[in-house]
């Protein structure tokens, strides 16, 4: 049982016949769970056993994965919260347990005033006032969990109301359940068996309940029809990115910040199959999404997906948002023969790993560490066996990198540009010698603890014009820089050529190590050659770094 995996889910409703515990799942045996209850002495002077009487806080708790200790009665009082309590967050911590749901009124007055004059669904609505549909988990759980677990209290709660004053189904369904209860309760004690049981073959209801909790257990998603009329989606995501056998655990905080520096140069690389991701779309889906889905590649951005489905781009990142969020798929690069990839860090790359195994069946004849192994040092793919040779889609080592994207254990490493005045310039600028050599004093430059973000950021005494130095006339395009970083330019042969000082100046502002080559080309409209050929003219004051983007990065557990 994992710690984000519900305990229980219980369903409660208080109105004239008082507070009811209605159905609860899983259950246990009342030979199991009221039996011990009866054992321990309800006279507080009468005599008990040692062990009894000092073991009693471990039958109200969580044990082997069941709710245990306490009473449908006691349940029923403490999950039916006052009137005036309804429609807010409901969260009550006992010792090792946490209830949490959102209990709802079940006619609001308009509605009562609506419905005033419909005899039968007057008598019911003083019948039930209020419900509440609770969700019991461990009570270490973290923050972001109870908030996901109240929001689908909250989805269910807003469906159940709606059908209730739409047809009565939570009214109906609840005469039916306490039916149940009630002929149980007549039984005679030696024929005691839980109400439960016979309450689901009975209760569509109470088979919905139970089909939610399996499904939060099994794979986090729940998709649920109320009364088959109200669709209710759910998505986990502590549970749907838990990855690679639990070796891979990516926060929705994570999942919230990477959505929201998505690109039109980025794109979406699946994690299921195309017709399975088909066929969970709902029915009535929008058809943007059914041809966003079957036009998606790892070839293409955003952008030309825009282009080629004629879907506007902030809805096509919408609906990539989504499929992110679901587990469905994640944010990568388009897949080009420059890409560097590298071994990602905390990759499985154990011996007994069942990736080992999953991947010799899906690729026979490979060696899954082999492979693995050529991406120890970051290399473009072109080196690695023109793995994006035609036919691209069918080329096996492309169908390789894509598989070992989707598992976290390649990462995509960026170049950076950091401008780094000339060491000689700085010195004859600031009168200083000795100190750190060429390559030290650059190094500092870049990670250092005072290094600016960007152009606007340098101090003032930096930005005074330099005075009787050469090509006077094209230094006074270099704005936005210090007096070193001028001068150290300048002395660059390729400054002679008033084209490329152009193009220099432009591009300026990506010269902070904030901005990666790809993102360059696409805002800047530049080819890698261009760009590439820029950087090697000026090559003694531009420095090259290669590291992950911070957006895909949080797809990571680091």
């Amino acid at each position: 049982m994992d710690l984000c995996d519900p305990v229980s889910i219980i369903l409660v409703t208080a109105g004239s016949r008082g507070q009811s515990l209605l159905f609860r799942y899983p259950y246990l045996l009342p030979s199991r769970t009221e039996r011990r209850e009866k054992e321990i002495p309800k006279n507080r002077f009468a005599l008990g056993k040692v062990e009894e009487s000092t073991d009693v806080r471990n039958f109200s708790g969580i044990k082997d994965g069941y709710l245990i200790g306490f009473s449908d009665s006691t349940l029923a009082n403490i999950l039916s919260p006052k009137s005036n309590a309804c429609g807010k967050k409901f969260e009550l911590k006992i010792d090792e347990v946490l209830f949490v749901g959102h209990p709802t009124l079940a006619y609001e007055r308009q509605d009562r005033e609506f419905k005033r004059s419909d005899t039968s669904s007057r008598k019911d609505d003083v019948m039930m006032k209020l419900f509440n549909v609770v969700f019991v988990l461990q009570a270490s759980v973290e923050p972001s969990v109870v908030h996901c677990y109240h929001d689908l209290s909250k989805r269910i709660a807003i469906a159940l109301r709606h059908e209730e004053i739409r047809c009565r189904y939570l009214s109906s369904e609840r005469e039916i359940i306490l039916s149940v209860h009630d002929e149980m309760s007549a039984m005679p004690e030696d024929c005691a068996e839980s109400p439960f049981k016979h309450i689901l073959p009975k209760s569509k209801l109470a088979r919905d309940l139970k089909d939610v909790f399996k499904s939060l257990c099994a794979s986090g998603i729940v998709r649920l029809k109320i009364n088959g009329w109200v669709n209710v989606s759910f998505c986990l995501p502590h549970k749907v990115h838990y990855l690679n056998q639990g070796t891979i655990h990516i926060k929705p905080e994570a999942i919230h910040k990477s959505l929201a520096v998505i690109r039109p140069y980025h794109t979406l690389l699946f994690l299921v199959d195309e017709r399975y991701l088909l066929a969970s779309l709902a029915g009535d889906c929008s058809p943007a999404i059914t041809r966003l889905v079957k036009m998606a590649s790892p070839l293409k951005s955003f952008q030309t997906l825009s282009q080629d489905t004629d879907i506007p781009l902030s809805q096509v990142f919408a609906i990539a948002a989504h499929l992110v969020y679901w587990g469905m798929a994640t944010i990568i690069y388009p897949l080009c023969e420059s890409n560097v990839y590298v071994v990602a860090p905390n990759s499985s790359t154990s011996v007994s790993s069942p990736l080992v195994e999953e991947f010799t069946s899906r690729f026979p004849g490979k060696s899954f560490h082999n492979v693995l192994s050529e991406f120890s040092l970051p290399a473009p793919l072109s080196q690695h066996n023109n793995p994006l040779g035609l036919p691209q889609q069918k080329a096996e080592p492309a169908q390789m990198v894509v598989w070992m994207l989707q598992r976290r254990l390649l990462i995509q490493l960026h170049a950076y540009v950091f401008l780094v005045p000339n060491v000689q310039s700085e010195k004859r600028s600031s009168g200083q010698s000795g100190g750190l050599g060429l390559g030290g004093r650059r190094v500092h430059r870049i990670f250092g603890n005072n290094i600016p973000d960007g152009p606007s950021s340098f101090d003032a005494d930096q930005q005074e014009p330099a005075e009787n130095e050469g090509h006077s006339e094209l230094g006074g395009e270099l704005k936005g820089l210090s007096r070193s970083e001028r001068k150290s330019v300048l002395q660059v042969a390729a400054a002679r050529d008033p084209d490329d000082l152009k193009l220099f100046t432009r591009l300026i502002p990506y010269f902070r190590g904030n901005h990666h080559l790809e993102e360059v080309m696409y805002y800047e409209n530049l080819t890698r050659s261009q760009l590439l050929t820029l950087i090697d003219k000026f090559r003694d004051v531009l420095f090259l770094c290669q590291h992950e983007d911070p957006v895909t990065l949080y797809f990571y557990n680091r």
